[in-house]
C-alpha cells in the first residue's frame, strides 16, 4: 500500500479503538517511512478535532522531535547497532506517566539493528506494554527481526510510487551510468563503477551537509560519533534504494526478454532503451545479470569497498 492507504489504515483504526500495540512498518525509514510516522504523530497528539490541523503545539512538537512523550531511537553507532542500554532507558520512559496525559510513542529507526540483547529487552516490552503506548518499528529489512517480535507487531508494507525511493533526478543519474553505451564489457563494467561511486560521494555529501545544518537547529548537544552514525545511517539507506534502481533496471530488461507486459517495466521513460537491449539479449544472459546485482548488494551489505563490488560486479554484468 502507498503512505496514504497506510495512514487511512492507521486513523481508521485509531477511530475504532483499535490500534495494536506495534507496528512493523517496512519501507525506507528516512523515506516514506518518515512521511508515515509524522502523519501518525500529527494524528495521535494534534489538539483539534478532525484532520490533524499541523499548527497547534502537539503537531508542531510532534513534528520537530521535541514532544516529551514521542520517543526516537536510532543506532548509535558507526557500526549501526541499537543497544541494550537504549531499550532499557527506553523501557523506563515508556512505563513512566504520560507528560500530556495521552499517548505515548516509541519509534525505532532502523529496527532491524537491534542486536540479541537489545531485541530481547525490547520482546518484554512488547509482552506487557502499557497502555495508550504504540511502537512504531522503521525497517526495509524486516527478515531481520526476531520471529517472536514480528509476532506481537502488525505488519504494514508501505511503497513509494517511484517503488525505488529515488528523486526523479537522482533516478535519471542513475539511468544515466547503466545505459551509457560505450560502458561494454571488461573497461565498461570499470568505467560504469567508477562512475557509481562518484555519484554516491555526491549523494554523501548531500548527506552530511542536511544533516550538519539539521545539527546547528536542535536544542540538544550531538557528539561526533552520533553525527556520524546518523549519517552512515542515511547513506546506507539511500544506497540501498540506488541499488534497488540498478536491480529493477535490469529485471526490467529480464522481463523484456520474457516479453512481459510493458505495465511492469518499473523504469518506464527509458522503456524503448530497455527493449533495444533486451532484443540483444538472452534469458539466460539477463538472468546472470539480476544475480550479478544480487550479489553485489551481499557484498555491500559485508562492508566490501564500493569500487571493488562495483567494478567487479558491472564487468560481470556486461
Amino acid at each position: 500500500m502507498n503512505v496514504d492507504q497506510a495512514y487511512a489504515f492507521i486513523k481508521g483504526s485509531a477511530e475504532a479503538n483499535r490500534l495494536a500495540q506495534a507496528y512493523v512498518v517496512t519501507a525506507p525509514p528516512r523515506g516514506v517511512g518518515d512521511v508515515l510516522t509524522m502523519r501518525i504523530l500529527s494524528l495521535l497528539f494534534c489538539s483539534e478535532e478532525g484532520e490533524p490541523c499541523g499548527q497547534c503545539r502537539g503537531c508542531i512538537s510532534a513534528q520537530d522531535r521535541t514532544h516529551p512523550d514521542v520517543h526516537w531511537i536510532e543506532p548509535q553507532k558507526k557500526s549501526r547497532i541499537i543497544s541494550v542500554e537504549q531499550m532499557r532507558d527506553i523501557q523506563t520512559k515508556i512505563f513512566s506517566t504520560s507528560f500530556s496525559g495521552g499517548w505515548k510513542v516509541c519509534i525505532l529507526v532502523g529496527a532491524d539493528c537491534l542486536r540479541a540483547a537489545a531485541a530481547n529487552a525490547f520482546l518484554k516490552t512488547l509482552e506487557e506494554p502499557p497502555k495508550k503506548t504504540l511502537f512504531l518499528l522503521l525497517t526495509d529489512s524486516p527478515q531481520s527481526l526476531l520471529p517472536t517480535i514480528i509476532s506481537r507487531c502488525q505488519r504494514i508494507a508501505v511503497t513509494g510510487t517511484d517503488g525505488d525511493g529515488l528523486t526523479d533526478e537522482l533516478r535519471a543519474s542513475v539511468v544515466d551510468i547503466l545505459a551509457d553505451p560505450t560502458a561494454e564489457f571488461m573497461v565498461g563494467g570499470l568505467a560504469k563503477g567508477d562512475r557509481l561511486v562518484g555519484l554516491l560521494k555526491t549523494v554523501r555529501s548531500g548527506i552530511e551537509a542536511e544533516e550538519k545544518d539539521l545539527l546547528e537547529g536542535e536544542q540538544t548537544e550531538t557528539d561526533s560519533v552520533t553525527l556520524d552514525a546518523r549519517i552512515s545511517s542515511r547513506y546506507r539507506e539511500k544506497r540501498q534504494s540506488v541499488m534497488r534502481s540498478v536491480l529493477l533496471w535490469y529485471r526490467d530488461i529480464l522481463l523484456l526478454t520474457c516479453e512481459a507486459d510493458s505495465k511492469w517495466v518499473h523504469h518506464e521513460v527509458s522503456q524503448e532503451m530497455l527493449r533495444e537491449v533486451a532484443a540483444c539479449t538472452s534469458y539466460r544472459e539477463a538472468m546472470a545479470q539480476v544475480r550479478a546485482v544480487e550479489k553485489m548488494n551481499q557484498q555491500l551489505a559485508m562492508n566490501m569497498p564500493e569500487l571493488v563490488v562495483f567494478s567487479s560486479g558491472f564487468s560481470a554484468v556486461g
